[in-house]
């Protein structure tokens, strides 16, 4: 019975002089997008570790978790530690923010050569604001910057709110010019095919100068009558417009002048590809165009004014009968040329 007495007593000091446990734990409050690093501070050092992180999302038994949080907002935390005697535990709230709302603005557009602001918000009050690239912009830290790039260009925003959270956005900034205008054209009888070249276009209009109009892009027109006609295309863009204007001629071979009494010659006639023009020194060729015999015009091209001779080079057109037409000055001249 004495000796059980003594082993009572020396379990009941071992017992006794072993500390209490106690639980606590470190935990930065931290951002949605970042993680939560939770570091036991429990002394004396525990034996097993028990988390619960306050959003239903399980438990962990690590000593030293991390965890991430799906949306903001404050969360209890609790920890319970054992040890081989003891087991403590302790909770705290955790603090994860929201991210900001970073808005960099609608992507929008400039003219070349001005200058446009930039309309951000998100950082709210004690936000601070990022803005990059660094060129052709006034301040990268202004909410409300202005900038003045001379090609399109992204801009890079980064929101920092008070609490250090970070969000980003971008806006794209196109570069626009006032459109330059020009147009070709083909012939095939009455009927005129246009093909627009604009750069920098965006709306069109053209007047044909026998009272119509189009707005299309490249419109195909029909004329009631055969003559010259002053066609001029209107070109607009958000930073204003241009025109541009040419003159169609429409020749009907039938109406102008006989072969015989043609001011020109054309030589050799038939050829295997080149056809020199020969023309009276008195008439001044303005323009010469080439006709196949369903009246489709496969070339034509101005003459600067030539009043002697003109080499044509055709070699590359198919084989057969062609009408060469020469416009002068108050009438126009047809001949027919053979292309062997």
């Amino acid at each position: 019975m004495k000796g059980g007495s003594l082993l009572f007593l020396f379990f009941f000091s071992v017992y006794s002089m072993k500390a209490q446990i106690t639980a606590n734990f470190l935990v930065n409050e931290v951002c949605l997008s970042d993680i939560s690093f939770f570091l036991d501070a429990s002394l004396p050092e525990p034996d097993s570790w028990l988390w619960d992180f306050g959003d239903g999302s399980g438990s962990s038994t690590v000593q030293n978790p991390n965890h991430a949080y799906s949306s903001a907002g404050i969360y209890t935390v609790t920890l319970i530690v054992i040890d081989s005697i003891y087991s403590d535990t302790i909770s705290k709230p955790v603090t994860v923010f929201a991210l900001p709302v970073a808005n960099a603005g609608v992507d929008t557009f400039y003219c070349l050569g001005d200058s446009i602001q930039l309309v951000s918000s998100g950082a709210g009050t004690g936000g601070s604001y990022l803005w990059s690239p660094d060129y052709f912009i006034n301040c990268i830290t202004c909410d409300d910057p202005f900038v003045k790039p001379v090609k399109d260009t992204t801009y890079n925003l980064i929101v920092t709110d008070i609490n250090g959270c970070k969000e980003t956005d971008s806006i794209f900034v196109d570069k626009k010019k006032i459109p330059v205008g020009l147009f070709t054209y083909a012939v095939f009888w009455k009927f005129v095919d246009f093909h627009n070249l604009t750069t920098e276009g965006e709306e069109y209009i053209w007047q044909f100068d026998d009272g119509d109009t189009s707005s299309a892009f490249e419109p195909l027109h029909e004329y009631a009558d055969f003559g010259v006609y002053h066609v001029t295309l209107y070109a607009f863009s958000d930073c204003g417009y241009s025109e541009y204007s040419q003159d169609i001629t429409l020749v009907n071979p039938a109406n102008s002048i006989d072969e015989i009494n043609s001011p020109f010659i054309v030589s050799p006639n038939p050829s295997e590809g080149i056809f020199r023009i020969i023309s009276d020194p008195s008439n001044q060729i303005h323009s010469v165009s080439i006709y196949t015999s369903l009246g489709q015009i496969v070339y034509s091209q101005p003459s600067e004014n030539i009043s002697v001779e003109k080499l044509i080079d055709v070699s590359s057109f198919p084989k057969g009968v062609y009408q060469i037409v020469l416009q002068f000055d108050n009438t126009f001249a047809v001949q027919k040329i053979i292309l062997n």
